[in-house]
């Protein structure tokens, strides 16, 4: 009969609110990015709308809806009021392809590459030291200078996540005694908007591959 060394049972020091953080996260972020490619966000831009116009609208049942609806709502992207769904300001921003702070292209980016994120994947990439983007084995950066296309692409991702952040830290950094700001791997001149945006006698040099300097 194996014997077990006698545990002693006590509370434990910390919460575990942390961890069941990552496990939610898990399931339920990837339903975001259902939502958004259902364009369930400019639909509700359009008006308010029920849970059962929602489920015409998009054409899906009742239970997935509701769920969709439901993680949106506890993220904070849709606000739910006598009866109706519509979009925060959260989305309003960041959701919307008329917006310039549109984030749309780093959620397009995660949904193509949404393997690169999985258990497997990144189990690979620690356990070999290897990249996993482009099919795996190919550092990133030096992809994009062999291949136009994929650089232009990126530089497109990048704009979308860049831009919130361009427009604002010109708002605490001043800039009004300088004439000319140099921006190395300035990617499509998103900081270099934000920055001649807030101070437009500013002129803004992008320092970039040619094909990246093409998307700026």
């Amino acid at each position: 009969m194996n014997e077990h060394p006698a545990v002693t049972i006590r509370k434990p020091r910390v919460d575990d609110r942390p961890l069941w953080d990552i496990v939610f996260g898990i399931w339920g972020y990837p339903a975001v990015l259902v939502a958004y490619d259902l364009k369930l966000f400019p639909l509700l831009a359009e008006k308010p709308r029920t849970l059962s116009e929602v489920c015409g609208a998009l054409q899906i049942a009742r239970r997935p809806a509701q769920a969709l609806l439901t993680v949106c709502t506890s993220l904070g992207l849709v606000r739910l009021q006598d009866g109706g769904y519509s979009l925060t300001p959260l989305s309003e921003e960041y959701l919307l392809e008329n917006s310039p702070t549109y984030f749309g292209g780093g959620l397009d980016l995660t949904i193509t590459n949404y393997s690169l994120y999985s258990f497997e994947s990144l189990k690979k990439a620690v356990l070999t030291d290897t990249p996993q983007a482009y099919g795996g084995g190919r550092e990133m950066f030096k992809s994009h200078e062999e291949q136009a296309d994929l650089a232009c692409a990126f530089t497109r991702v990048m704009h979308s996540t860049s831009m919130g952040p361009a427009l604002a830290w010109p708002e605490v950094i001043d800039l009004s005694r300088h004439k000319v700001m140099l921006d190395v791997g300035g990617g499509s001149g998103a900081h270099c908007i934000g920055a001649t945006w807030r101070w437009p006698s500013l002129h803004a040099i992008v320092f970039d591959m040619a094909p990246v300097c093409e998307v700026a």
